[in-house]
């Protein structure tokens, strides 16, 4: 049976404790029922970033070049997209289903989100982000510091978002959550990722998933030979790890959107003062980056220790 807005609205409503933003379509219900959505919220209050539903800069506007600002500024931006569903149903009591509305503007607030508490970590282990726009002086081992912090932040973001999708059980819990994030998984997907939580445990399962999006974001969808070695160590994964279940989740962190990938991450480090075409100044060995400095490790372990915690 097709949900209706009126049985959404009453969902949203029966939600709306003290930690709830009342104005966020679902907020509530997510931060109830979705432990990665619960877990991020946790750990972005206590990094000292706030919610905001006033107006922030141009993020109504192009918010894909707002995220320099909200990090800076600690201030994760929304929308009230919960007042216009208000609106209608007054309007029209119970005389529309779900799909009849016209589409709702999302938040993907735990996109943004997993942003902050990314940004938050990175600062503790390696103090404060560097100024930007960086300047042209500035050395190549720097800018690729720069460029490697900031995909493994965006990484982060995807793993939480895909991971989110473990708890999404009925429709509601998947109405609220496609209005709060980018990533929605498919049945299959869903399957596999459940699977790999019993084979692998969370943690290892955590950082498989964020090292095969790392891979995405630097636009290298295709894992072979010694890099596939080096990542599957990296991330933890034993000898033993059904090859298949493995390869599940490698596929599943490698299905960026390419194009879309290339553009917003062209789009992103050239607002950050890094010149030049994408594939050039992603052309580095990242992996030996991450395995010859320990304090990566140290951070990617802070991440993930949100996530498992979430779970408990």
């Amino acid at each position: 049976m097709e949900l209706d807005l009126r049985e959404l609205l009453k969902a949203h409503n029966q939600h709306s404790g003290r930690d709830a933003l009342k104005n966020n379509f679902g907020d509530g219900y997510l931060l109830c029922h979705n432990r990665i959505y619960r877990g991020v919220r946790k750990a972005l209050k206590k990094a000292g970033f706030r919610l905001s539903s006033t107006r922030f800069g141009d993020y109504e506007t192009l918010p894909l070049s707002q995220l320099p600002a909200i990090l800076r500024d600690r201030v994760i931006p929304y929308s009230d997209n919960v007042s216009p569903l208000r609106a209608i149903e007054k309007l029209a009591p119970g005389a529309f289903t779900w799909t009849e509305v016209p589409p709702l503007k999302s938040n993907t607030l735990l996109h943004e989100s997993a942003h902050g508490v990314a940004r938050a970590f990175r600062e503790q282990v390696f103090g404060p982000a560097p100024k930007l726009p960086l300047s042209r002086a500035v050395s190549e081992k720097k800018k690729r510091e720069v460029i490697l912090g900031a995909l493994m932040e965006e990484s982060f973001a995807n793993t939480c978002e895909c991971l989110s999708n473990l708890d999404a059980h009925d429709r509601i819990h998947d109405e609220f959550l496609h209005k709060n994030s980018y990533i929605m998984e498919s049945p299959r997907d869903r399957a596999v990722l459940r699977e790999a939580r019993e084979l692998l445990g969370d943690r290892v399962l955590f950082r498989l998933l964020w090292v095969s999006y790392l891979h995405s974001n630097f636009l290298k969808v295709k894992w072979d030979g010694d890099l596939a070695g080096r990542a599957l160590r990296f991330a933890g994964v034993g000898s033993r790890a059904r090859a298949s279940v493995v390869r599940g989740v490698i596929r599943i962190g490698l299905n960026l959107d390419p194009a879309f990938t290339q553009f917003t991450g062209s789009f992103c480090f050239r607002l950050m003062g890094i010149r030049g075409g994408i594939f050039e100044f992603l052309d580095f060995d990242f992996m030996a980056m991450l395995e010859d400095e320990p304090r990566y490790g140290k951070w990617l372990d802070a991440l993930s220790g949100v996530v498992v915690e979430s779970g408990s």
